[in-house]
């Protein structure tokens, strides 16, 4: 069970990452100045990294949208009539 401080952590962590993978890619490009195929190994990296991120952030959507229904959904809540 996911609680909310886990997943600010699992947010703020993930969001720390593709910013740290953005800000290499910059780095590599400013200093570095790289070949075509540099760049394009960079970028396809960043991008798998930027896609994990928008995946993990979805996961932590739905999950937190499962928990939530199955909250006010449970059926010992319903039989004691308290519905959120």
């Amino acid at each position: 069970m996911l609680t909310a401080q886990r997943k600010r952590l699992i947010g703020f962590a993930t969001v720390t990452l593709v910013a740290a993978a953005w800000t290499g890619a910059f780095l590599v490009w400013l200093l570095l100045d790289p070949s075509l195929k540099q760049w394009t190994l960079t970028m396809a990296i960043v991008a798998v990294a930027t896609e994990i991120g928008l995946w993990v952030g979805a996961a932590i959507l739905g999950v937190s949208v499962i928990q939530r229904l199955r909250a006010r959904w449970s059926l010992s809540a319903m039989l004691r009539g308290k519905r959120r």
